[in-house]
């Protein structure tokens, strides 16, 4: 039939919006980044790799690195790049640090 009605004051319901949307935000500031989601620009990915900006191209296009396109602009997950040169024997050959 007919749902039952609740009568609640406006402070009442005022509160009880607080609270739901005080918990709603709380779950979702919990969820987090992974740690080494930290995306490095061309520059950036070249100081940490020691290398040039067309050895960086290289490797890009031998498939070594996987880039990120934001925009107009290239970047490079840090943990990416990490486990590449700690997995890849030909990207260990061809890059000078690690």
């Amino acid at each position: 039939m007919y749902p039952e009605m609740v009568i609640i004051s406006k402070s009442e319901l005022v509160e009880i919006i607080n609270v739901s949307i005080k918990q709603q935000l709380q779950e979702l500031t919990k969820v987090e980044k992974p740690k080494n989601e930290e995306l490095l620009s061309v520059e950036e990915t070249c100081l940490f790799l020691k290398c040039s900006k067309t050895t960086l191209h290289k490797f890009k296009k031998d498939g070594l690195l996987q880039a990120r396109r934001i925009g107009r602009r290239i970047f490079f997950l840090k943990e990416e790049i990490i486990e590449s040169t700690k997995s890849n024997y030909n990207f260990k050959k061809r890059i000078k640090a690690y």
